[in-house]
């Protein structure tokens, strides 16, 4: 089941664009919660998740997931400015610790699924970068994996890695693809604020059919 299909499943009031479907897994519901600071649009707004990737370039970091909550006014100014490609921050409560500036580098990046809490008069607007929500794998584009566990975000990378070389690839090889594509840099673990551990995976076609031709080679990887 994906995202989109459990919270439409409990909530029929979420907002989102039709005609999409979110292949990340069923997270929602199992990732922590913690403030991590205010942001402020119009009006304040608390945001309870985020990570973040860093362009290579500048190194500047962008969402690749936001939870936030607050008046439906302040959400939706964060999710328009963000969807426009322009920058924002989260300030953090703590007077000592920095803010962190949020720089997407393109418009368009992000799917927002949004509700409205009953009892609070506040909006909780979660946002996922395209490339979490519903990866299209082109070759050298970036694609971003969170899981349940190990053992699935394992499963989950030989599909992503099927998606993206033109030779088989199955299931069994994703532990193997996981150690060897970080250590030949096409595999990053990041971690987000909260404590989520996610990966941020290069779709370069080239260099992961290279890495399983040598596994097979080695006997690293076996046939089933």
């Amino acid at each position: 089941m994906s995202i989109t299909d459990d919270i439409l499943a409990d909530d029929p009031t979420v907002t989102m664009p039709s005609n999409i479907q979110i292949k990340t897994p069923d997270l929602l519901r199992t990732l922590p919660l913690k403030y991590i600071g205010n942001v402020n649009i119009v009006g304040d707004c608390f945001c309870f998740g985020l990570a973040v990737e860093y362009t290579p370039d500048t190194h500047r970091p962008y969402p690749i997931y936001l939870n936030i909550a607050g008046a439906a006014t302040s959400v939706e100014g964060a999710w328009a400015r963000l969807v426009q490609g322009k920058e924002m921050a989260v300030v953090p409560m703590e007077r000592d610790t920095s803010s962190i500036p949020l720089h997407p580098p393109d418009k368009g990046l992000y799917i927002r699924l949004q509700r409205r809490i009953d009892g609070v008069g506040m909006d909780n607007l979660i946002l996922l970068h395209r490339q979490l929500a519903q990866p299209s794998f082109t070759d050298n584009d970036l694609a971003f994996l969170m899981a349940l566990d190990d053992e699935q975000a394992c499963l989950r990378l030989a599909q992503y890695v099927k998606e993206t070389v033109k030779i088989a690839v199955f299931p069994q090889w994703g532990h193997y693809l996981r150690q060897q594509g970080h250590q030949s840099g096409l595999l990053q673990p990041r971690t987000s604020y909260e404590g989520v551990d996610f990966w941020t995976i290069k779709l370069n076609a080239a260099d992961w059919t290279a890495l399983i031709c040598e596994g097979l080679r080695k006997g690293a990887l076996r046939l089933p």
